[in-house]
């Protein structure tokens, strides 16, 4: 028998006459230890995340071409002998044989998998000014972190099935990209508190970028809550069982997960006056659709707190989004939803319990570059697509 290492175009033979079954067992498992890594271990401690897996080499798209068109094989030959009344091996061969089919296919094609985030532990870094921290207030003087021995915090992620064309079952490009920022240096997303801060995540599919903040806070000892939300009771399963999977992890930060519906907010059935008040909102790669910004102006406008002047925190969006070529329609409305001119529309305009009006307003936009997200257990083990993205810090600024 061929050993994992060789080349599938090598060892897969052909399929007519048709082997026994007793013949591709064997196959379809060194199909398994190559192509579905039974663990995927990201590290987000480096400037850029490197993609290690416990075993199976890489191959180049000729390989994969070879094996999607053996498997397919496998699966017509394997449900013929089916239909003739072939046994449980059979059955065991189509399984095997679909699934694998299925995660080499790629992201979305892809079944329930269990990825590892390691994050740098900040116990022994110093804060520094971030952008979201004032000049002339200093940080607190209890904001010395405890100790820790570890060198990193691990994140353990499960993305689930893409059930009912939902995209929050999977983690997209946009949230390790967010988390690594988060991770490497939080004082640029937050500033230091002697009370504890209320962060919220909107949109969080599998949890990760609320997840990660959570851990890295907990790590330099800021205490904080932390709302994970979104809409599909399916999602919001997976996202509670991805918090219960890292509570060792999260310290004392308080993790809540919560249905949060965006309509309710543009609809009005849900106003300032009637929602929580919230220091920091994260997201990542919220905007599918145009009708999607309009629902995420209008949450995050009653949602964050208004600055005040007897707190140190000035309340901050982070976002991160994608540069699709398919969404130019989107990534334009919102430049101009959140310009410092605003898009002309009133009720972009939010009013305080005094009558201040206030717009949120784009702050900084930068660029940043990361993987793509949509590639399979394969791509997943490799060096992934590179995509570009626009790291965003909105905030409010007063209408004169």
């Amino acid at each position: 028998m061929s050993s994992p290492t060789s080349l599938p175009s090598v060892f897969l033979p052909p399929l007519h006459p048709a082997p026994p079954s007793s013949t591709l067992l064997p196959l379809l498992a060194l199909l398994v230890d190559i192509y579905t890594p039974s663990n995927v271990v990201i590290d987000l401690t480096s400037p850029t995340p490197d993609v290690e897996t416990v075993r199976g080499p890489e191959h180049d798209d000729f390989e994969a071409a070879h094996v999607r068109g053996w498997l397919g094989r496998v699966v017509s030959l394997g449900s013929r002998e089916l239909a003739r009344g072939g046994g449980e091996e059979w059955e065991r061969i189509v399984d095997i044989a679909a699934g694998v089919l299925a995660d080499i296919s790629g992201h979305c094609a892809a079944g329930a998998s269990t990825r590892t985030f390691l994050l740098p532990s900040l116990s022994s870094r110093p804060p520094k000014t971030s952008h979201s921290q004032s000049l002339d207030s200093p940080l607190p003087l209890d904001s010395s972190p405890p100790a820790r021995a570890s060198p990193f915090l691990p994140l353990i992620i499960r993305d689930t099935t893409l059930l009912a064309s939902s995209t929050g079952f999977r983690t997209w490009g946009s949230a390790p990209l967010l988390s690594r920022l988060i991770a490497a240096q939080p004082y640029d997303f937050v500033t230091p508190s002697p009370t504890p801060l209320h962060i919220l995540e909107l949109g969080s599919g599998t949890g990760l970028v609320g997840l990660t903040t959570a851990a890295a806070l907990s790590s330099i000892g800021q205490a904080a809550s932390i709302d994970l939300t979104d809409f599909e009771e399916h999602v919001l399963d997976n996202l509670a069982h991805n918090a219960g999977l890292n509570a060792g992890t999260l310290g004392s930060t308080n993790v809540a997960v919560e249905r949060l519906d965006w309509t309710d907010f543009h609809e009005g059935r849900l106003t300032r006056t009637s929602a929580r008040e919230y220091d920091y909102v994260f997201g990542a790669d919220l905007i599918y659709e145009p009708q999607h910004l309009n629902w995420l102006h209008a949450t995050v406008s009653a949602l964050l707190r208004f600055p005040s002047a007897d707190s140190s925190t000035v309340p901050t969006f982070h976002l991160v989004l994608p540069l699709r070529s398919t969404h130019a329609l989107e990534h334009d409305g919102f430049d101009a939803a959140f310009s410092a001119e605003g898009d002309g529309r009133e009720e972009r305009e939010t009013v305080d319990a005094e009558g201040g009006r206030w717009r949120l307003t784009t702050l900084e936009r930068s660029d940043a570059t990361g993987e793509d997200g949509f590639g399979g257990a394969r791509e997943r083990a490799a060096e992934g697509k590179v995509s570009r993205y626009w790291v965003y810090r909105i905030g409010w600024s007063r209408v004169e």
